[in-house]
């Protein structure tokens, strides 16, 4: 299946997995081959080992895994499979124009792609990184956060994720430790499927990242979850992963469907819009594959909570309309994270 690479970002560690970008209309997409339809092929291959798997345990969680679920089999079954999220989900709250390039068109360094602030304050695209100064604005951020539209405050339980996610409060995160790896967990009434991406290490002993799919194996979105409390800290609305399946060695970036916005800004808007509204960052800077983000962070010492917001700007993020990687406008904002935790 596929190698999965994860890259550490300030205080994320980001994502994995294969999904998509986005459907509405723009003149110069065709609709994908069926033939050439790598991902329909995958998924249907992954769908039988799933099969092959659960008949083998008679659709039961095996006794190795019982210990994950406090009332096994009943909401939730757990199994071992390796990642198996892809998906073409369409990502409709994209502008497409003004977020992906045209082919063979130039990058706009002006007006809101600009490379710097109008008060000449803040570089976007710094060569080395910028460190600027925790910033209070990062607890007003995320008070602010809304999900789909609907108003979402860290730390929470899956059930104020959504109805369709409460199933997975019957997880006993508790058990999940660093040997807990390629485990998958089933929500048995609507076929939503929970990968165990990230489990605890000697660097981070309280937190695991999660991947949340639809039953049809389409990506939705990732969340941190502090193991002893059980309760989501963050959430991590993009991916990445080494397409080692698809003879393709590059990581490609995917984006989650559930629109996360910060008082009415997310991914489309650019990060000049976002220091315009919301003022200094925390840090700027670019990791070894030049993805770059934007970060505002605040630690409240009298509450012994830090906030983080992280703004990613990939050079490309995979379309699913045309099945390839295409690249992003100047400074425009990809995926929006946000993270919640003791100190």
């Amino acid at each position: 299946m596929k190698k999965i690479i994860i890259k550490p970002i300030v205080l994320i560690l980001c994502l994995t997995l294969l999904t998509s970008c986005s459907s509405t209309s723009n003149n110069q997409n065709t609709a994908p081959d069926p033939k050439n339809d790598k991902y329909g092929l995958m998924k249907t291959s992954v769908k039988l080992l799933m099969d092959k798997y659960q008949q083998e345990h008679d659709f039961k969680t095996p006794p190795e895994l019982k210990a994950l679920l406090k009332h096994p089999d009943e909401n939730l079954t757990a199994m071992k499979m390796k990642t198996v999220h892809f998906g073409d989900t369409p990502i409709n709250y994209i502008d497409h124009d003004t977020f992906f390039l045209a082919d063979g068109e130039s990058q706009e360094t002006t007006g809101r792609y600009a490379n710097k602030s109008d008060d000449g304050l803040v570089n976007f695209n710094p060569s080395s990184p910028q460190r600027l100064g925790d910033n209070i604005v990062a607890k007003e951020m995320i008070k602010k956060a809304t999900l789909n539209g609907n108003r979402i405050s860290l730390p929470m339980k899956f059930k104020k994720l959504g109805e369709e996610f409460a199933a997975f409060d019957d997880i006993n995160f508790k058990a999940i430790n660093k040997d807990t790896n390629e485990v998958l967990i089933k929500n048995n009434k609507n076929g939503y499927l929970l990968f165990i991406l990230m489990t605890p290490s000697e660097y981070n002993k309280d937190d695991i990242i999660l991947n949340i799919s639809d039953a049809d194996l389409n990506f939705l979105v990732s969340v941190r979850v502090n193991r002893n409390s059980g309760f989501i800290t963050g959430i991590l609305s993009s991916s990445g992963t080494v397409r080692e399946d698809l003879n393709d060695k590059e990581e490609i970036v995917v984006i989650s469907p559930l629109e996360l916005k910060l008082d009415g800004l997310g991914a489309g808007n650019t990060l000049k819009e976002f220091y315009e509204k919301f003022g200094l960052p925390s840090a700027i800077s670019k990791d070894s594959s030049l993805m770059l983000f934007m970060g505002y962070i605040f630690i409240d010492t009298a509450n012994n909570l830090s906030y983080t917001v992280l703004l990613h700007t990939d050079e490309k993020v995979y379309d699913s309309r045309t099945q390839t990687e295409k690249r992003i406008r100047n400074n425009t904002v990809t995926s929006v994270d946000i993270v919640v935790e003791l100190q």
